[in-house]
């Protein structure tokens, strides 16, 4: 996605000293960063604070927001991070000033990982709710600040690590934000904020029939439409192969309570030659060679779609006969660069790689020793020599 830097001054007008509401209400996509959002509403008794706001990677150390001055400021963060199916997970908010927890939300409040979420913050004289993805997660009472700057996803007061991710339609308002319109906002934009989680990985090049007539996303089904039925049908299953590289459109469709956005992906059918099969075998080749690798290793001399592979070593302790990786020193470990010339058909390329090589792989089994000679408990371990 590409990198927008905004930058937002708000300006008192000369007549009637008037603070200008920032009102960035369109869909970009803003790459977090240490950017200075600066407005004197947030130094007044009353104002709204609105954005959507999406983690790439969530870990305890993360800020969602920071709001004040380096000697008066508010952040807001997660309570804690679960992690749960492979992906950290926020499990409650918190609002903290430079010394304490001030406010912490109820854990199901939790922000949603690799998606939009609408978080809205409204502040009136002492009063402060947070609102998430249109419901009120926690209320309390804070102190007015003095300082008047915003950041996402950056505390630079702290630990100034940068969240990874991304933030949308920012708004700064003095009026403060109903329930209703905040719900209406989140509700209106869930459509848009699910259908931007699907990726079609493999689009550039698809091979296998992508079966997505089913498709849920949060339990909402999506229902699917082929511009190209002749090619490519409404599940993702391919009808034929092509003649040539062509160019076919899915479109997604998800309705929610009346409200329907469509999203159109473009995926590659690609001919089936020599030059596109030894394409699909150098990413394979690429996936199979690990940055460490061990002794005795058997290397590939075919690959999936018939390349040919050619191995050979620059290392002199490091030999490859019939395929096969040869540690030839004592060290633990040899750092070398081993080269795979692949062919298919009148087509060659070569390949370098820099591996670690490490000692053979010996299979035998440990278990964890709890101090009891013959009540060894706990999970098995494989023992490495080496």
């Amino acid at each position: 996605m590409k990198k927008i830097i905004l930058v937002l001054f708000l300006l008192l007008t000369a007549c009637n000293s008037e603070i200008k509401e920032v009102d960035n209400s369109l869909w970009e996509d803003n790459e977090i960063s240490h950017e200075e959002i600066k407005s004197d509403l947030i130094s007044s008794d009353s104002f709204s604070i609105s954005f959507w706001f999406k983690s790439d990677s969530n870990k305890p150390s993360d800020t969602i927001l920071t709001i004040g001055d380096e000697n008066d400021y508010y952040t807001l963060k997660p309570s804690k991070v679960s992690f749960i199916d492979e992906t950290y997970v926020y499990d409650g908010l918190t609002l903290s000033n430079k010394n304490e927890d001030l406010i912490i939300s109820d854990k199901k409040f939790s922000l949603k990982s690799n998606r939009y979420n609408l978080i809205v913050i409204n502040f009136y004289k002492k009063n402060i709710d947070i609102y998430l993805n249109g419901e009120l997660a926690s209320s309390g009472n804070v102190e007015k600040l003095k300082g008047n700057s915003l950041y996402i996803g950056v505390n630079p007061y702290e630990n100034n690590v940068i969240q990874n991710g991304f933030y949308s339609k920012l708004s700064i308002s003095k009026n403060i934000l109903s329930k209703d319109k905040i719900f209406e906002e989140f509700k209106s934009e869930l459509p848009r904020v699910l259908l931007d989680t699907i990726n079609i990985s493999d689009s550039d090049d698809l091979i296998f029939d992508y079966w997505i007539d089913s498709y849920e996303i949060e339990g909402y089904p999506v229902k699917w439409v082929s511009m190209n039925q002749e090619l490519i049908d409404y599940r993702g299953v391919i009808m034929k192969k092509v003649e040539e590289d062509t160019k076919v459109e899915l479109t997604a469709t998800l309705e929610i309570d009346g409200y329907s956005t469509s999203k159109t992906f473009i995926v590659n059918l690609r001919v089936e030659d020599d030059n596109r099969l030894l394409i699909r075998d150098l990413k394979s080749l690429d996936t199979y060679i690990n940055s460490y690798m061990h002794s005795n290793t058997k290397l590939p001399d075919t690959l999936s779609n018939g390349s040919k592979v050619k191995w050979s070593s620059d290392c002199s302790n490091i030999e490859i006969v019939d395929n096969v990786l040869i540690k030839l020193s004592e060290n633990e470990k040899e750092l070398c660069t081993i080269n795979a010339s692949v062919t298919k058909g009148d087509i060659t390329v070569d390949k370098s790689y820099s591996v670690t090589i490490l000692d053979e792989i010996y299979g035998y089994v440990m278990s964890y020793f709890n101090g009891e000679l013959g009540s060894e408990v706990g999970h098995l371990a494989y023992s490495y020599d080496g």
